[in-house]
C-alpha cells in the first residue's frame, strides 16, 4: 500500500504491507459501522431461494460492528496459526517466542506452505525482473494469494466456529440461508 494512498498512514508506520492493510480494512469498518447501508427487506421470513447476497447486507454489518467480531477474528486468527505451525511439526511455543507479533505470512513462511518461502525467495531476485516494481507486485501478488489461501483453509473455519454465535438464529437454523450468508460475508469484507 503506497504511503500517499494511506489516510491512516500515521498509524501504521513500521507495519509490513500486509498489516498496514488489516489495519486500514478494519479501520473503514470501524469508522463506517453506524453508516445505513440501505435497507433491506427483512429476509428472516423470506425463502432463501427468493433472496440475493446483498439481502444480508446489514447482518453482516451488525456482525461487524458487534464488539465481540474483532475478538473473535484475532483469536481464530492466532489458532489458525496454531494449527498451521502443528501441521508442518513446528513447536508453536517456541514460534511466538520469537514472533509475538507474527503474522499469518509470518507462519506460512516459516513452515514453507506449498513452497511460500522457495517462491518468496525466486521473487526477491531483483535479476529475474527488468524493473523494481515488478518485483514489488509480484511479492504483492504472492502475499495477497497465499492470505487468501491461509484464509479459506485455516481462519474461515476457525473464526466460522465463533461466529455462529452471534449469527441471528433464523440465518443460524436454515442450512441455506447460512451458506448464503457465509459467501456474502465473504464477498462484502474480504475476509473477515
Amino acid at each position: 500500500m503506497a504511503e500517499e494512498n494511506n489516510k491512516y498512514s500515521q498509524y501504521t508506520q513500521g507495519m509490513t504491507e500486509s498489516q498496514a492493510a488489516k489495519f486500514a480494512r478494519l479501520a473503514d469498518i470501524y469508522e463506517s459501522r453506524f453508516h445505513q447501508h440501505g435497507q433491506t427487506p427483512g429476509v428472516e421470513g423470506v425463502d432463501a431461494d427468493e433472496l440475493s447476497l446483498s439481502d444480508y447486507s446489514q447482518e453482516i454489518q451488525k456482525i461487524l460492528s458487534n464488539s465481540r467480531f474483532s475478538e473473535i477474528q484475532s483469536a481464530a486468527e492466532r489458532k489458525a496459526i496454531e494449527r498451521l505451525l502443528t501441521d508442518h511439526d513446528i513447536n508453536v511455543d517456541s514460534f511466538f517466542k520469537q514472533n509475538p507479533n507474527a503474522t499469518p505470512i509470518d507462519a506460512i513462511r516459516e513452515a514453507n506452505f506449498n513452497s511460500f518461502r522457495d517462491k518468496e525467495k525466486r521473487y526477491s531476485n531483483p535479476r529475474a525482473f527488468t524493473y523494481g516494481s515488478g518485483m514489488k507486485s509480484t511479492l504483492l501478488k504472492l502475499n495477497n494469494e497465499y492470505n487468501a489461501l491461509f484464509q479459506n483453509s485455516f481462519l474461515f473455519p476457525e473464526m466460522g466456529k465463533e461466529l455462529n454465535e452471534i449469527l441471528p438464529d433464523y440465518i443460524k437454523n436454515d442450512p441455506e440461508k447460512r451458506a448464503q450468508f457465509e459467501r456474502a460475508f465473504y464477498y462484502e469484507t474480504g475476509c473477515a
